[in-house]
């Protein structure tokens, strides 16, 4: 379930993302969110109509035109679903569900400053996943495939850290097992500038990551 809400302290634990469109508001995404009353929570939308996502991230595109929700579920009841991400229309003051394409463990997801590209991290995938952006297909997301590397490919890729600002604006860097990738947005492509590469030891394992402002 994706959801905006007014309150900015009372979401803990979901993904979030801050809608530039619409003064103080959220989308959450969650199964549920059990913890805000009725006045609290302003549209709403399913983009997983089984119920059964565990929603792992969340990334809205610069535009503020629509929500991209990784599910990363390991135990879905039934043999046929798979881990995928949602995309969601975010329209003025409503949320609607517009497509899901597959993606294995979609732990961290990013957007291109250019409102063309995504990519998503595939962390039990050990992969990184570029997604294209076509408005004017009748869906506006497709698989692209993995991510051109340079060097080896990730090793259980996890967290990333977007810069949004500044001459560096585009740049992702993502947490790998020993290092720290580096990828760049341009207009029409994901380039990767390489791995920086934290030592050999469990003691090097990159586990989260932080910019500063």
């Amino acid at each position: 379930m994706i959801r905006f809400s007014d309150r900015l302290n009372a979401l803990p634990g979901y993904p979030l993302a801050e809608i530039p469109s619409i003064k103080r508001r959220l989308a959450a995404a969650g199964m549920d969110i059990i913890d805000l009353g009725a006045g609290d929570v302003m549209a709403g939308a399913d983009p997983f109509p089984d119920d059964e996502q565990i929603v792992a991230s969340a990334a809205l595109t610069t535009d503020g035109a629509y929500l991209l929700v990784g599910d990363n579920n390991q135990y879905y009841s039934s043999e046929e679903l798979e881990n995928r991400v949602a995309v969601v229309r975010v329209d003025g003051a409503e949320l609607g569900a517009v497509q899901t394409l597959p993606v294995e463990d979609p732990i961290a997801i990013a957007t291109s400053p250019f409102d063309d590209a995504a990519v998503v991290v595939s962390g039990f995938g050990d992969a990184i996943v570029v997604l294209e952006r076509d408005d004017g297909a009748g869906k506006p997301f497709s698989l692209a495939g993995e991510l051109d590397y340079t060097g080896p490919a990730p090793q259980l890729p996890g967290s990333l850290a977007t810069i949004d600002r500044g001459s560096l604006r585009g740049h992702v860097l993502v947490a790998e097992l020993l290092g720290v990738r580096h990828l760049a947005f341009t207009r029409g492509a994901v380039s990767d500038l390489g791995l920086l590469a934290l030592g050999e030891g469990t003691a090097d394992i990159a586990g989260a990551l932080g910019l500063q402002p």
